[in-house]
């Protein structure tokens, strides 16, 4: 789940777009849009109104997981509507918030220094701690902890205190081990796709649900195309 905001027009000021993945019989996979909404605001109770009127549009899906960004009320909504649902948050927006609490605390410069280094070291452990398992990320930080350097100590209470045993996250939504789909990235590329398709930003709505029309036959014929194996999602070979 994403939103784009580029070509939105007040009263509107977003649009909201559920994505899902369409496999062929070789297993080849493709992401493509499944639900449009524009909305006017981005509350929980908003997100929660969109589950409920699909819901009341045709039955919802059993849910599985779900990828998004850290957007609060998105995280609200799906907890109350998804209860039985693992939420994870994206890997390439989790890093940068972690990072951007090392330029808050002041550690920029000892991070970018060159040569061997114990804080850039670390700071690398507390990124990687994403890919252990979630019942190892607790002990594994513990110990990460007790040789860290004095110099990350805030930062490794903002670690504990938001991310490691938090009252609202904690390693089940950021741990992306053994996932084959860490990021909502391929949702934000088709965005990016739709964005330059609408030709420009605060696009009437007339002329926005043209786009939408054409991005609805998109949907079509990807579809077409990957049952005949013409095309599949681009994946690095590290991935």
């Amino acid at each position: 789940m994403d939103s784009t905001f580029h070509f939105m027009r007040l009263p509107f000021t977003q649009l909201f777009s559920i994505n899902g993945i369409i496999k062929n019989e070789k297993g080849d996979l493709k992401q493509v849009p499944l639900l449009f909404c524009c909305m006017t605001r981005r509350r929980a109770i908003d997100y929660v109104a969109v589950f409920q009127k699909l819901n009341d549009i045709m039955p919802l899906p059993r849910v599985r997981r779900i990828v998004t960004d850290f957007e609060r009320a998105m995280f609200v909504a799906v907890r109350k509507l998804f209860p039985i649902c693992i939420h994870l948050v994206c890997n390439f927006h989790w890093c940068p918030e972690v990072m951007k609490k090392v330029r808050d605390f002041h550690l920029s410069a000892q991070y970018n220094k060159k040569g061997p280094n114990p804080i850039r070291d670390y700071i690398f452990r507390l990124l990687c701690l994403a890919y252990l398992p979630v019942d190892k990320i607790p002990s594994i930080f513990d110990s990460l902890r007790e040789s860290a350097p004095p110099e990350l100590e805030r930062l490794m209470d903002y670690m504990e205190r938001n991310w490691i045993r938090g009252s609202f996250w904690t390693p089940v939504h950021w741990s992306c081990f053994n996932l084959l789909l860490r990021t909502n990235n391929d949702c934000e590329g088709l965005h990016n796709d739709w964005n330059k398709l609408a030709g420009g930003p605060n696009l009437p709505f007339y002329r926005m649900t043209i786009v939408l029309q054409q991005l609805c036959e998109d949907v079509k014929l990807t579809q077409k195309l990957l049952s005949h194996e013409k095309i599949r999602a681009h994946r690095k070979k590290e991935t």
